[in-house]
């Protein structure tokens, strides 16, 4: 955590937007510290797997001939796929972001970098540099290097949320009240 000046009093009260106090992160072990990020990356990641795979299965089943079984996909299909694979990136930013317990944005974007090398390597390596039977050329490029990188927008929504709590606490303070958290 580190002290701003639109949030002085996180560091006078002992605590951090994330939730640690500043110190908290000194007296940890840093292997736990790298595991604990690295596990909230990876949990991260296997929620957009799962996300963009049970989206799959039931665009598939939606949308190609005969449930999707062996059927080559439509371009309607991909770019239903690209959307929602853009949508689940985000989320799996959010869910990074809100997992760690210290930035945000750098869990998103590890998320977002970790999703950019396996998608790399499985169109590079896996396929030899080609789109899967049925592709465009097109398709495999943009979701290697255009989805990632939206995932750091989940980690912006998380640094918003928590700047945007901090504020309404700070303005109710200087209001002379507390915010009220029984009602929203």
């Amino acid at each position: 955590c580190f002290p701003s000046a639109w949030m002085p009093h996180t560091i006078r009260e002992g605590r951090c937007a994330g939730g640690l106090s500043p110190l908290d992160h000194k007296q940890e072990k840093p292997v736990m510290f790298i595991v604990r990020s690295a596990l909230s990356v990876v949990g991260a990641f296997f929620v957009v797997a799962v996300l963009v795979g049970l989206a799959t299965a039931v665009a598939a089943r939606v949308m190609l001939p005969d449930g999707g079984a062996q059927a080559e996909p439509t371009t309607t299909f991909l770019i239903v796929n690209l959307v929602y694979s853009l949508v689940f990136a985000v989320v799996g930013g959010y869910v990074a972001a809100t997992v760690s317990d210290h930035s945000p944005l750098g869990h998103a974007a590890g998320l977002s970098a970790f999703m950019m090398v396996l998608g790399l390597t499985s169109w590079l390596w896996v396929n030899g540099g080609e789109p899967a039977p049925g592709q465009p050329a097109w398709y495999p490029l943009v979701m290697s290097l255009l989805v990632p990188p939206v995932a750091v927008l989940g980690g912006v929504l998380v640094v918003r949320r928590q700047r945007a709590k901090t504020s309404f606490s700070r303005r109710a303070r200087e209001a002379g009240g507390t915010p009220n958290r029984t009602h929203p």
